[in-house]
Parts: structure tokens; C-alpha cells; sequence
């Protein structure tokens, strides 16, 4: 799987740091940072946990402009990132949509 070195969100261009995950060690599987602009990502997980860290912060820089409380974005963010996850596995013709756009 080619991994992105950096992301275009919200017109913001966030480098993608990766790291090696170590449970006990590492508390996340990823962290958003909006005001140094990087998105961080364990690296050396199940494919299936990296996509869905990477959606979930990438939902996470999405929503950074507006204002919401921390508890509520973190639930949230983890619903529509499991669920966009599924919807894009299940359903890969989704994301030709966007790939044919003819501008």
C-alpha cells in the first residue's frame, strides 16, 4: 500500500508522519495536530487498522475550524471513520466517483 507524504484538507496541506505503534507504549494510532499541520499515523499495524486511523484523523482536520467539544468530536469522529472505512471497502466503485471528475 503506497502511503501519502502529506494531505490537502480544507485547502491546508498537512505533512503525514508515520511511526511505529507500540501497545502499552503508544496511546494512539494516530493524532491530528491543526496548528503544525500533520497528521501522524501508525504505520506498522493491520492495513485495516491504519485506513481507519487514517480517515479518523482526517475527519478530525476537517472539522478543526468548528468549534466542538473535544469529548463529543472524539466519539464522533470514530463513528463516520469506521462507517466511511466500511463504505469505501464494501463499495470500492464509491471512490471512482470522485477519481473520474472532469473538471
Amino acid at each position: 500500500m503506497k502511503l501519502p507524504e502529506t494531505l490537502k484538507i480544507g485547502g491546508k496541506i498537512y505533512a503525514v508522519i508515520y511511526y511505529d505503534f507500540e501497545p502499552g507504549i503508544t496511546a494512539n494510532m494516530g493524532c491530528h495536530n491543526q496548528m503544525e499541520q500533520t497528521i501522524r499515523i501508525a504505520s506498522n499495524v493491520h492495513p485495516d487498522q491504519l485506513r481507519d486511523a487514517m480517515l479518523h484523523e482526517i475527519i478530525h482536520a476537517v472539522m478543526a475550524p468548528f468549534p466542538v467539544e473535544q469529548r463529543d468530536e472524539e466519539t464522533w469522529v470514530a463513528y463516520v471513520a469506521h462507517g466511511l472505512d466500511a463504505a469505501f471497502r464494501d463499495n470500492p466503485e464509491l471512490l471512482e466517483i470522485w477519481r473520474d471528475d472532469e473538471r
